[in-house]
């Protein structure tokens, strides 16, 4: 092979290669953030359908409707994604988009769905609207001082869990979760997660006027929290990787612990 110092003896002046040396770097490069980033483009959604967490309960530019949020669905699904957190700051009630969105996206697409109440809690008046969701596709997280409030969910099939994330207020180290994750407000505007959520430093555009996947690959825009910055307004509550590590972690507690009794039963 060729050394680069008799490569440049022989062509002192313009490349002839240059071209095609470029497109093939370009290539690499390409070949390179494809095996970082996997073939999926978005692996978690994490969906507000209501801005109560702002200090609003009708977010500005109007809110998105049940089409809306179905058009999103659909897209990200495109793109491999598998698992959504739908988060609702005000009673489930008021929202019936949630459980259209929920069906949805666990029948046409197979995703993995948790329901992330930080507001109001699921009253048991409500358990008739939760007919139709695929119970072992499905988790409710509500904040610890709620959770026992919700805890007859589990009587009805469905695992509850909290929402609450276990860290101190600082993001130390810089999380690069929001990598694969879109997050979008009730106003379909997206913002790099839920801890920035309304910080326009961390916006992203409106989620029906760009591709996800136009966003995902953005390099220009922030996918990633800085170190230092300060959880202790928003927290990373509901934050979509870590609700769907403990919603395996419980799958796995619940297989082992169904395991064992098999074990222990006479046969």
């Amino acid at each position: 092979m060729t050394s680069k110092k008799r490569w440049d003896e022989i062509y002192a002046g313009d490349n002839p290669l240059a071209l095609p040396q470029n497109i093939v770097r370009g290539v690499r490069e390409r070949a390179r953030k494809g095996a970082r980033n996997g073939s999926v483009s978005v692996k978690y959604l994490w969906l507000y359908v209501s801005d109560v967490a702002l200090g609003k309960h009708v977010a500005e530019g109007g809110a998105m409707s049940a089409e809306d949020w179905l058009s999103v669905v659909d897209e990200a699904a495109a793109h491999g994604c598998k698992y959504a957190i739908i988060s609702v700051g005000d009673a489930l009630r008021d929202h019936p988009e949630v459980l259209e969105m929920v069906v949805w996206a666990q029948s046409a697409h197979g995703m993995i769905v948790g329901i992330h109440m930080y507001g109001e809690p699921v009253a048991e008046e409500d358990v008739d609207l939760l007919v139709g969701l695929d119970q072992a596709k499905t988790c409710f997280f509500a904040p610890r001082p709620t959770l026992d409030a919700i805890a007859f969910l589990r009587d009805h099939g469905f695992a509850v869990l909290s929402a609450e994330e276990d860290h101190h207020h600082d993001a130390t180290p810089e999380c690069h979760l929001p990598e694969e994750m879109t997050c979008v407000n009730a106003s379909g505007r997206m913002y790099t997660c839920g801890l920035v959520l309304g910080d326009e430093s961390y916006g992203l555009g409106h989620v029906l006027e760009r591709k996800l996947t136009t966003v995902m690959h953005d390099e220009a825009l922030p996918h990633w929290i800085p170190k230092g910055l300060d959880k202790s307004h928003r927290h990373c509550n509901g934050c979509p990787p870590l609700m769907i590590k403990r919603m395996r972690e419980l799958a796995e507690q619940r297989e082992s612990a169904r395991d064992a009794d098999e074990a222990g039963s006479p046969a």
